[in-house]
């Protein structure tokens, strides 16, 4: 029980860890003082590419389940 603890207490520090460091970077890309200008450049620009990901991957998992559920249809009828 001790070692489960153990594992677990290091996990949340290495979260912990992450977290900070990744936050550093964040602050380091989108400085506080220009934060708001650079979002919004960077959502007018990569708005458009990212409506279009998210209506591809949409496509496919509707298409994956449309075909999935069809070829069971099929399997039943026969």
């Amino acid at each position: 029980m001790n070692y489960v603890l153990d594992k677990l207490k290091e996990f949340v520090l290495v979260l912990q860890n992450f977290g900070g460091s990744v936050l550093d970077w964040f602050d380091k890309v989108f400085p506080p003082d220009t934060r708001g200008d650079h979002l919004r450049h960077w959502l007018r620009v990569d708005a458009p590419f990212l409506i279009a990901v998210v209506v591809l991957i949409t496509y496919i998992c509707c298409c994956k389940v449309s075909k999935a559920a069809l070829r069971n249809n099929m399997d039943l009828n026969e």
